[in-house]
């Protein structure tokens, strides 16, 4: 928190994925309150940010889809099962 205590812990499980042209990366974290309850504000990136190469940015020709069918612009700060980024 703003004072230095411990307001939450969490558990990370990051499993790596490839096959035959595509590779993946399954990212699962659970959070638990340290003291009383804990809230988060609503963000863009729900706490995940990822950067990638130059050339797969949407700005330089890149392409961004997620399960629900949101492409580019759109999956920016949405729910969803999966993102892929080509």
């Amino acid at each position: 928190g703003p004072d230095g205590k411990k307001v939450c812990e969490d558990v990370r499980t990051l499993t790596f994925r490839t096959g035959n042209g595509w590779r993946a990366i399954d990212y699962d974290v659970s959070i638990t309150a340290s003291v009383g309850a804990i809230s988060f504000a609503d963000t863009r990136d729900g706490g995940l940010g990822v950067r990638v190469a130059a050339p797969l940015r949407v700005d330089n020709g890149g392409r961004v889809i997620n399960s629900r069918g949101n492409r580019n612009e759109e999956v920016w700060g949405q729910v969803a099962a999966w993102v892929d980024y080509k």
